[in-house]
């Protein structure tokens, strides 16, 4: 079998396709990812056990018992399981053995090994690669062929994927091996700014997560099972909590997160050898480990990194950041408004209202300029009115850097941003403007939880460096965003179903519930949303 760097050969990634059972493979669970309905995770995984190993039997006498839903191909538990978990590690460990719980649904630990089928240049000819498991599926090349981008991305993943060598570029490591890693190292790690993108495409989705730190923190707090921070520590086992098809269930997970291997990078943590920095979704804490599972949670109901990327559009229900977010939080609504600078008025007062609520929002650009990148999301932090009268809009970019440079954005004289939102007082005169504060050191304007607590290490962001966060004209940003996702506490309802049962993208209709469907929410329509949230705004 060649393994050997297709990187460094000329090789035309067309398609990738479901091997042919050529290994001896352990037989897994009946709930395994190995083949699921639709042939959404394909591509061979094999699992070799050893002795001391967790296996799908222990997981299966563990939650015996225990009631679950399935959701595309995994189970969704209707009470936690870890509590199950730890009581079945405890008592199964011989001689006081530690032993940690390996996910069968979706397998990336050290034994699992994933092949894929590429094809090359030479006619008829395809070879077979070893990847590391969990960031690229088959499925995901079979709709790329005409489309040059969406190649070279997923060429991208396979690229660190692949073994070269006898490794690969990027490799999983356990989390609780992690010298002083912890779910949530701070009763502060839950800010807006500890929400960072890597060099996987899902800026929307990011962003998304940041938003909902920024007014919202205590749903990713409460995302994680009780006693998610002893499992994590005993066991290896970790509960996030998503509400599929708008019913609160628990997903279950080992602690395996996704690094960049020292070894083809020539960088590790100094004890084990390994580099433990994310090359995906990550926490500026590095302590943090709920970033990374948060993420991984959604990788493993889509079933490979690839499939979260933004050029990614085809069986990908959750790449959408309101999709995501409404799995995540269980609100009612996900919608992505689109408007144009005749409804700066309307959009304005729907987004103001938005961003003082329990909403997350995302604003996508469509326009290069002043630093601002097309077709990047960005979280939607704040529109409103300072004390100046000047209309402005506080976003974010998830990558931590990479402010807008414009008037009244990341280098400008501060006394500019502090007039327009202060006024001559130069604080704080209304209960929507507690979310900032004027740095003592610099004189920036700069984002700060409401309650007013603060994480020392993101106190050190208030300097002048670029963290991301950044202010515009109101009117500006409705030039270059014309696009915002927003989820959040209002019924709507459609009547537009798919032959297989499910919701498909609908138009805004009538207020009642309707779990699982984004309503794309057209000009026109604006008027009713303003008259929804206002109505939502009002009850609260």
């Amino acid at each position: 079998m060649c393994t050997t760097g297709l990187a460094r050969r000329d090789v035309k990634r067309q398609r990738l396709e479901l091997l042919p059972s050529h290994a001896a493979a352990t037989p897994l669970a009946p709930h395994s990812l190995v083949v699921t309905p639709g042939g959404r995770r394909e591509g061979l995984v094999t699992a070799r056990t050893s002795c001391g190993r967790w296996t799908a039997d222990d997981t299966a006498k563990a939650l015996t018992g225990c009631a679950f839903d399935e959701y595309l191909g995994l189970r969704f538990y209707r009470e936690d399981p870890l509590p199950r978990i730890r009581r079945y590690a405890r008592g199964a460990a011989p001689g006081g053995e530690k032993r940690l719980f390996i996910d069968h649904e979706f397998p990336v630990h050290d034994d699992a090994v994933h092949y894929l089928q590429v094809d090359t240049h030479a006619p008829n000819k395809k070879e077979i690669v070893r990847c590391t498991p969990g960031i690229v599926a088959s499925s995901n090349c079979r709709d790329f062929r005409t489309d040059p981008n969406r190649v070279r991305r997923i060429d991208h993943y396979i690229r660190m994927a692949e073994y070269t060598r006898g490794r690969s570029r990027w490799i999983w490591v356990r989390g609780s091996a992690v010298k002083n890693c912890s779910l949530f190292s701070s009763e502060q790690s839950a800010d807006v700014r500890n929400v960072l993108q890597g060099k996987v495409g899902n800026c929307g989705f990011v962003s998304g997560f940041s938003s909902v730190a920024a007014s919202w923190p205590e749903a990713l707090v409460n995302a994680f099972g009780e006693g998610s921070n002893l499992a994590l520590s005993e066991c290896g086992a970790v509960s996030v909590l998503l509400y599929p098809r708008g019913q609160p269930r628990y997903l279950l997970l080992d602690d395996y997160i996704l690094c960049n291997n020292c070894n083809n990078t020539g960088e590790g943590d100094g004890e084990s050898g390994r580099k433990t920095k994310s090359p995906s979704m990550h926490s500026l804490l590095d302590n943090d480990l709920w970033v990374r599972l948060l993420e991984k949670a959604f990788v493993k109901v889509q079933g490979s990194y690839a499939s979260l990327d933004g050029y990614y559009k085809y069986n990908s229900l959750y790449r959408h950041p309101a999709r995501a977010l409404q799995l995540l939080t269980g609100a009612p609504l996900a919608m992505e408004i689109h408007y144009g600078r005749s409804d700066a008025e309307v959009v304005y007062d729907i987004l103001g209202r938005a961003t003082q609520g329990k909403y997350a929002r995302v604003a996508h650009c469509r326009k290069r300029m002043d630093g601002l990148v097309p077709n990047h999301g960005y979280s939607l932090l704040w529109v409103g009115e300072g004390a100046g009268g000047v209309k402005l809009a506080c976003l974010r970019n998830p990558h931590g850097e990479g402010s807008y440079t414009g008037r009244y954005g990341f280098g400008r004289p501060a006394e500019e941003l502090q007039l327009a939102l202060f006024g001559e007082r130069a604080k704080a005169i209304d209960e929507t403007l507690k979310c900032f504060a004027v740095c003592k050191t610099t004189g920036r304007i700069i984002w700060q939880p409401r309650e007013g607590r603060c994480h020392p290490a993101f106190a050190l962001q208030n300097s002048n460096h670029d963290n991301g966060i950044f202010f515009m004209e109101f009117k500006t940003f409705v030039e270059c965003f014309p696009k915002a996702t927003i989820v959040g506490p209002i019924q709507l309802r459609t009547d537009v179903d798919r032959k297989d049962g499910t919701k498909k993208d609908a138009p805004l209709e009538e207020d009642t519930n309707v779990p699982d469907c984004v309503h794309i929410v057209k000009r026109e329509k604006l008027v009713r949303v303003r008259e929804l949230i206002g109505k939502a705004s009002r009850e609260e």
